[in-house]
């Protein structure tokens, strides 16, 4: 599917069809496949959009484009589709059983009226997610590249590249804040007239939460456990590169705690991806084997330590069946670990049956992401295909502390969103208390 063959117009009269279409067992099926293509052709032209905008990061048309699709198209199209999909509560007898897992959250005994008001949310919703993607990073005079900045050897351009990061998100958060507000309230409101106190005890009552294989009182547990042993593990890492790097500030982070920043002596992009094909041929010769036909078919657009810094991004484009990964790779040590992370996105993605729905090609963010953090850290022991033996030590032991992190900031999110939602209402003020 080319960009010039999207016909909104055409897709939007389609839904609106099936939105109003007399469900029942000689045609759910077909109603299903519908749905699911037209889901597809959306998804293609907002994935194909990003890929033009992560992959030519300076590009401002790229950027207006894909801008444009999030503002003009993306909060109707989300909103109609979930109109659809919360119609299969009506048919839920005569569903295929290996579509149920993936259709549960539009299965509701409330006859749709739940997920019919949180399908009104979607757009608003899916247009806070979007924000985040839209930032521009870069310095207020225009000279230097501010990403690629965070990487430097000197301690004073990390930390003027990191001021300059957060002041070029400091408007999308605002904007992020007051869309939350927002959707907080509208979330409150349905739980209260659908007869619970919050809307974290309506999410966790129905699929896809009610589904998991844990409960709530699982992730508080897991959420006191990490509290209890993890974040004094990283103050003992954080005060051995206070003592080796003479200080332990964000824009330290990159540096290992010997004090060095590793490099590989690999610094050609097509060579990095030489490198990750050794680490899987060791790993799982059937995984690199899927490695190399995606190199085959141009899935990775991995970017030079000389080129321009982009933001490390995994998609699926579902009509034309194939991931996408761009990133960013300059030999640093934090830049292998990223591109390892992308390569585990991609094989998860490219592996999912090519029959399997579109949303099956989306499981829950936990899944997706625990497939991308492992093809990480079970490189480990392999890691000497990118770096000599001096560095290895301290390489291994940046990237367990790289998990650790990682698993910390989860749960700090998922403790924020649980407080945020135990509130009746809020403001952007008890919002900033709360995560802070």
């Amino acid at each position: 599917m080319t960009k010039s063959s999207f016909d909104w117009n055409s897709i939007q009269n389609s839904l609106h069809a099936l939105k109003f279409t007399t469900l029942g067992v000689s045609n759910v099926v077909k109603y299903i496949h519908d749905l699911d293509l037209l889901e597809s052709e959306i998804y293609e032209r907002q994935s194909s959009l990003a890929r033009d905008y992560y992959t030519n990061p300076g590009d401002a048309s790229a950027r207006a484009t894909l801008q444009s699709f999030y503002a003009d198209i993306h909060p109707d199209a989300s909103a109609l589709v979930q109109a659809c999909a919360s119609r299969l509560s009506d048919v839920q007898d005569t569903l295929p059983e290996q579509w149920i897992p993936t259709l549960l959250p539009f299965i509701q005994s409330d006859e749709g009226k739940i997920s019919g008001a949180i399908a009104e949310l979607q757009g608003e919703a899916e247009t806070y997610s979007s924000l985040s993607a839209l930032v521009t990073y870069e310095y207020l005079d225009g000279q230097g590249d501010l990403l690629a900045d965070r990487g430097s050897d000197d301690r004073s351009i990390r930390e003027r590249a990191h001021r300059a990061m957060i002041n070029a998100e400091r408007i999308a958060a605002e904007r992020k804040a007051e869309l939350f507000v927002s959707l907080h309230a509208k979330r409150q409101s349905i739980a209260r007239d659908a007869g619970f106190k919050s809307y974290a005890d309506l999410a966790w009552s129905r699929p896809p939460l009610s589904e998991r294989d844990y409960s709530r009182n699982d992730v508080i547990a897991l959420r006191e456990s990490v509290r209890r042993h993890i974040p004094g593990l990283l103050q003992i890492l954080a005060n051995t590169r206070k003592g080796t790097v003479g200080g332990a500030r964000p824009w330290d982070d990159q540096i290992a705690l010997d004090g060095k920043f590793h490099r590989s002596p690999i610094k050609d992009p097509d060579q990095a991806l030489d490198a990750v094909g050794k680490i899987l041929s060791e790993l799982s010769p059937v995984l690199e084997k899927d490695f190399s036909r995606m190199r085959q078919m141009g899935v990775f657009n991995i970017a030079g330590p000389y080129d321009k810094y982009r933001q490390p991004i995994t998609n699926y484009l579902p009509i034309s069946g194939l991931p996408w990964v761009s990133c960013w790779y300059s030999g640093v040590s934090s830049s292998v670990f990223t591109l390892l992370h992308e390569v585990g996105h991609a094989l998860h993605l490219y592996r999912i049956p090519k029959e399997s729905l579109f949303r099956q090609h989306y499981p829950a963010k936990e899944y997706m992401e625990f497939v991308a953090q492992a093809t990480e850290t079970v490189s480990l022991p392999y890691l000497g295909h990118f770096f000599g033996e001096d560095s290895l030590p301290g390489v291994k032991l940046s990237l367990i502390e790289r998990a650790l992190k990682l698993i910390v900031n989860m749960t700090a999110l998922d403790e924020f969103q649980e407080r945020a939602y135990s509130l009746g209402e809020t403001d952007t003020e008890s919002l900033n208390e709360i995560y802070i």
